[in-house]
């Protein structure tokens, strides 16, 4: 999966900087302290992400 700048997705999903960069935060915080791993593609609905332990 390509990696993509923060700023990236904030523009394609025309959505304010600041507030996508708060949520790809708070993804990571959640990843690093659980054994969830995220893995391929992930559709995000409702600004939850899909997850599979």
């Amino acid at each position: 999966m390509p990696h993509k700048s923060t700023k990236l997705i904030s523009e394609e999903l025309n959505r304010d900087y600041q507030a996508v960069l708060n949520f790809v935060h708070e993804v990571q915080r959640i990843a690093g302290n659980s054994k969830v791993r995220l893995e391929d593609v992930i559709e995000i609905d409702k600004v939850y992400p899909h997850a599979r332990q």
